[in-house]
């Protein structure tokens, strides 16, 4: 593959060849890239739901909630 320096403009594109490297490649990494992105969002909204149950298990035992919604949220 050559992408070295363009002599002269005068010439026909088709014989210069590929300007970039992986040509050819786009479609399967473009897929590879939008798998892995629903793959982490999937996995992000798993991850966010459990912390959300621990911490709503956690509000919910004993007084936690009262002292939670109590205390003062700016500090002094």
């Amino acid at each position: 593959m050559n992408t070295g320096l363009v002599e002269s403009w005068n010439g026909n594109p088709v014989e210069t060849g590929p300007l970039y490297p992986f040509v050819g490649w786009e479609i399967p990494l473009f897929l590879l890239c939008f798998a892995l992105w629903v793959g982490y969002t999937i996995w992000q909204m798993a991850f966010e739901r459990r912390v959300y149950r621990m911490e709503e298990e956690n509000l919910a035992e004993g007084d936690n909630l009262d002292r939670t919604l109590k205390s003062d949220p700016e500090p002094s």
